[in-house]
């Protein structure tokens, strides 16, 4: 879809995109089991994952830019995943257009993976 939009964009894919899209499916992955087994009712996950998808995807920088954004929320950005993720994948994908910081985007990535995957253990733990 990229390519259709922006033909001119050369995309350099890189053995980086292996790691790069393994954390970050697993970070996806581990927030679903985390909230999953932490809200038992199925139909409140399903409300809480469309309110969350929404207000992610949403109200985050990652189809506009930023500078589009009140500052307040783009400082609540920085802690969330859904940027850095994008960052982490968009860096695998092409050769120096990335100017944000990637080390920071793994960083984030990967403490809200482990931190996810702990609270989806000792929710199921719990549940035994």
């Amino acid at each position: 879809a990229a390519r259709l939009r922006y033909p001119d964009l050369e995309l350099a894919i890189s053995p980086a995109v292996v790691p790069a899209v393994l954390l970050v499916v697993f970070a996806g992955t581990m927030l679903g089991y985390a909230l999953a087994y932490a809200i038992t009712d199925p139909r409140v996950i399903q409300l809480v994952t469309q309110v969350l998808a929404f207000g992610l995807v949403g109200f985050s920088p990652v189809v506009f830019p930023a500078q589009q954004m009140p500052a307040w929320l783009v400082s609540v950005n920085e802690w969330l995943p859904l940027t850095h993720m994008a960052t982490i994948v968009r860096d695998a994908l092409t050769d120096g257009l990335v100017t944000a910081d990637v080390g920071r985007a793994y960083l984030v990535v990967s403490v809200w993976a482990l931190a996810a995957g702990a609270a989806a253990v000792r929710e199921l733990r719990r549940r035994r």
